[in-house]
C-alpha cells in the first residue's frame, strides 16, 4: 500500500490540462496524477475559468508516518506543478463542486482499489476500482471546493 497526499495549492501552483502520471520513489512500477477540475476565479483578470488543474503530490511509504511539517512533506513530494500559462493568483468557486481526477498506474498489475479520504477529517470522499487487469485506476469524484487536502 502506498500513501499519497494531495494538496490543492491553487494560490500558488497547479498546471492546466497537464495529466502527466509521476513515479513513486520507492516503487517504480507505480506512478499517480491527481488533479482538481472544475471553475477556478482568476484575481488578475477579474473572471471565473473552467480548468484542470494538477495538484502538488506528497506521497508517502505504507511504514512512514504523513506529516504537514512543511520541510518534510517537500522531501516527499513527487511533483512541481507549474502555474497555467498566464495565471497569477486564482482560487476555487466556493460555490460550485470541483472534480477530483485520480490516475493511478502500475507496470506490475497490482491495483485494486483507490480509497480517497479528507486528508484532515478522514471522512471518506469514495473508491476508485481498478481495471480487470490491475494495471490502471482513472477516474473522477466530486468534492467540496474547500476541501485543500486528500489522502489516496
Amino acid at each position: 500500500m502506498v500513501l499519497a497526499v494531495a494538496v490543492a495549492l491553487v494560490s500558488l501552483t497547479g498546471a492546466a490540462m497537464v495529466q502527466q502520471l509521476h513515479t513513486v520513489p520507492f516503487d517504480t512500477a507505480l506512478s499517480i496524477y491527481v488533479g482538481h477540475d472544475g471553475t477556478w476565479y482568476r484575481y488578475d483578470v477579474g473572471q471565473a475559468e473552467e480548468a484542470e488543474i494538477e495538484d502538488a503530490l506528497g506521497v508517502f511509504a505504507p511504514n512512514e508516518e504523513v506529516s504537514d511539517d512543511p520541510d518534510i512533506w517537500v522531501d516527499h513530494q513527487v511533483n512541481d506543478p507549474p502555474s497555467p500559462s498566464g495565471w497569477t493568483f486564482f482560487s476555487a468557486v466556493d460555490t460550485e463542486p470541483m472534480s477530483l481526477h485520480v490516475m493511478v498506474a502500475d507496470t506490475q498489475n497490482r491495483l485494486g482499489q483507490v480509497v480517497v479520504t479528507d486528508r484532515y477529517t478522514g471522512a471518506t470522499v469514495g473508491t476508485l476500482t481498478a481495471n480487470a487487469q490491475g494495471s490502471s485506476i482513472s477516474g473522477s469524484l466530486t468534492v467540496d471546493p474547500t476541501r485543500e487536502a486528500f489522502r489516496l
